[in-house]
């Protein structure tokens, strides 16, 4: 395993652009067309990122203690809004899931970046993939177990706690990376995408009788 050192989150993540807060109006009374601006410009500071983050970070911003379901249906309008302008560019966050990850039209809908402060469940799982990947394909790390595989990745946002929830994220995240189940069989040539060679018949011998 390569030697790990306190730099190493820096080499292995860039660094994460925070939007810069300022006071934003009220999304109850306040023009839906400024509502969709300010989640214009956290989308192009932090993107991609997570919708439910980008309402927290509004909702914080207008000084309101949480978003009730009005305020995240006038949130979720203000969104469909800049998606057909073409101002904003989204995806689901997993198949099935209800969650978007939001970008200024133009970005690209990855960047590994550090955690900066993010639960886990707020950095997009496409993000999380890209890291899975990055330690196992990129740096030829190996791991004996899935647990071990996710304490590294812990390990690399500084987090510590492998809770339920954690452990559910992580295990998503690395089914979407297609990684081997076995150790110290991690090569550069590993290709996820490539299908599967056909098993070759087995060939089978008649036993001669002989009188």
């Amino acid at each position: 395993r390569p030697v790990r050192d306190a730099e190493e989150p820096l080499e292995l993540l860039a660094p994460y652009s925070l939007w810069k807060p300022r006071r934003l109006p009220d999304p109850r009374t306040a023009p839906l067309s400024q509502v969709a601006d300010a989640f214009v410009a956290i989308a192009t500071a932090e993107g991609p990122v997570l919708d439910h983050r980008a309402y927290h970070t509004y909702t914080r911003a207008a000084g309101l203690t949480r978003a009730s379901r009005d305020i995240v249906a006038i949130y979720r309008k203000a969104g469909r809004r800049e998606r057909k302008s073409a101002r904003l560019e989204s995806e689901l966050d997993a198949a099935g899931a209800a969650d978007l990850v939001l970008r200024a039209a133009g970005r690209p809908r990855l960047a590994l970046r550090e955690r900066a402060g993010r639960p886990l469940e707020e950095i997009p799982l496409l993000e999380i993939t890209a890291l899975f990947r990055k330690l196992e394909l990129d740096r030829g790390e190996s791991f004996p177990t899935p647990e071990a595989r996710f304490r590294r990745v812990l390990e690399v946002y500084e987090l510590v706690r492998l809770t339920p929830k954690t452990r559910a994220r992580l295990e998503q995240a690395c089914a979407h990376a297609r990684l081997p189940e076995w150790s110290n069989a991690i090569t550069s040539s590993f290709e996820p995408e490539a299908p599967l060679a056909k098993a070759r018949p087995r060939r089978t011998h008649r036993r001669l009788r002989h009188g």
